[in-house]
């Protein structure tokens, strides 16, 4: 049954308890019944099940606020769920550029995104930070400094 087939029969059911109530014909059950006619009308209006307002998430990459059409959204554009994805890729690939160069040494990769669609990483390694826009400097920069 599609959506607004059953917002046509909540609404009607709505209507007739009104009536009866209003009548003066109704019993108490009737407006319990109508409390939940209601209920029932709101959810089906809302997004999959879940109201809007309890819907609203924060973008994990921009940060901005959006209405997410299901539980699992978690972006609020197609762009931003790509650039996510890519710069978790380019995470993965320095990491591993990273444990060729320390070997057994202990570090920690923070990489930041900002605005201008630049993903550049801090690497802190015993007790030293490393912190460069480009990848390559940033491995030069860590070589230099280990041999």
């Amino acid at each position: 049954m599609s959506k607004t087939a059953t917002l046509n029969i909540l609404y009607r059911v709505k209507d007739q308890l009104k009536n009866s109530i209003a009548s003066g014909e109704g019993l108490d059950s009737d407006k319990k019944l109508l409390d939940e006619t209601e209920k029932s009308i709101q959810w089906v209006n809302s997004c999959n099940g879940i109201p809007l307002q309890e819907n609203r998430k924060k973008c994990t990459v921009c940060g901005q606020m959006f209405t997410a059409k299901n539980k699992q959204q978690e972006f609020c554009s197609g762009k931003c769920r790509v650039r996510f994805h890519r710069v978790n890729t380019q995470l993965q690939k320095f990491n591993q550029k990273i444990k060729a160069i320390l070997k057994n040494e202990k570090f920690i990769i923070e990489q930041i995104i900002t605005s201008e669609g630049k993903c550049p990483f801090v690497v802190y390694c015993n007790g030293k930070k490393y912190q460069s826009d480009s990848t390559k400097s940033l491995l030069s920069q860590i070589k230099r400094s280990i041999y």
